[in-house]
């Protein structure tokens, strides 16, 4: 269910017994929006899923319960409630989720970014913070639209998935310093 929902993965359950997990989506235009709630597990993407689609997407991941262990290209970010992660479908990824969560992952296309592979590893691997400067703009917004995505016809819903491109495109410009040049690499704390 997991891999027919966003890309590929291979997905390790934690739990003696079975208890119920829940996904919802919604799509606008091309961003695709899910609430996942589930058991301790583990989801990867290396060679084999890979292999199998998915690698022209970004995955935008707001965590609302539980904590997580994120690894991507080199590094590791410890994801707790009111942050969230960014990973490059095309590339390697494990997510550990260590407890019962809540999370609400966003599908974006990398196309509709207009930035490049490489500029994308300034954030994926790493902690956002949801509490203050272009990242706190992206989860607010990200936040919403997720919360009001099945009210909107379809023509609102592509520009406002538009507007959440330019908005990640933003901050990952920003964390190369190219909109400021003393741009942090480290989230704020709230």
């Amino acid at each position: 269910m997991v891999s027919d929902t966003f890309t590929p993965l291979d997905v390790m359950l934690y739990e003696r017994e079975s208890s119920v997990g829940t996904i919802t989506s919604d799509r606008l235009g091309p961003l695709q929006i899910a609430v996942v709630e589930a058991g301790p597990q583990t989801v990867s993407r290396d060679a084999p899923p890979i292999s199998r689609g998915g690698e022209q997407y970004v995955i935008v991941t707001l965590q609302h319960r539980g904590t997580a262990r994120l690894t991507q290209d080199g590094r590791q970010a410890f994801v707790r409630p009111g942050t969230f992660t960014c990973t490059d479908a095309g590339r390697p990824y494990q997510r550990e989720q260590p407890d019962d969560f809540r999370f609400t992952p966003f599908r974006v296309p990398k196309d509709g970014l207009g930035v490049s592979d490489a500029d994308l590893r300034a954030i994926t691997g790493t902690l956002l913070s949801g509490c203050s400067g272009t990242s706190a703009l992206v989860a607010g917004y990200l936040e919403r639209l997720a919360g009001q995505a099945a009210a909107f016809d379809p023509y609102t819903g592509r520009q406002l998935a538009m507007t959440a491109a330019d908005l990640l495109t933003v901050l990952v410009r920003g964390r190369q310093g190219r909109l400021d040049p003393h741009a942090s690499e480290q989230p704020a704390g709230c």
